[in-house]
């Protein structure tokens, strides 16, 4: 098993979030042997990360945009005064936080269903990994 941490996170790739979740939810799946009578489980658990890693993206890119100035042809970043980078950093981090909140008890339901061996894996894959962000 392949150990594949934050830089599997769609948050963190190359601006392809929705097709990287997919692979990642589709290796999940596949590590953990989802079972028939886990189902139900599992797609709550996927849904959750699909909307977490939608909304982070749909964040991202507002700040992004907000952080853009277009000059003429070129855009530049425009940096804000210190007092106002760092309240844009503490709402990235509600975010973030707001995030994991919102995909924890579909973790917690999806973890309850699984076998000890399953446990294993789902404690190496999902514990501090970008599927609980919202990477």
């Amino acid at each position: 098993m392949m150990h594949q941490g934050m830089m599997d996170c769609p948050m963190m790739s190359d601006g392809q979030g929705e097709p990287r979740t997919e692979d990642r939810l589709a290796f999940l799946m596949a590590e953990l042997k989802i079972e028939s009578s886990q189902e139900s489980a599992w797609n709550a658990y996927a849904d959750a990360v699909r909307d977490s890693h939608q909304h982070m993206a749909d964040h991202m890119a507002k700040m992004h945009q907000k952080m853009m100035k277009k000059d003429g042809a070129a855009q530049t970043v425009e940096r804000p005064p210190a007092p106002e980078a760092l309240r844009k950093r503490i709402e990235m981090m509600e975010a973030i936080l707001a995030n994991l909140k919102s995909v924890s008890g579909a973790t917690s339901n999806l973890y309850d269903k699984l076998d000890p061996s399953q446990k294993a894996t789902a404690d190496e894959l999902l514990g501090m990994s970008c599927d609980m962000m919202r990477m």
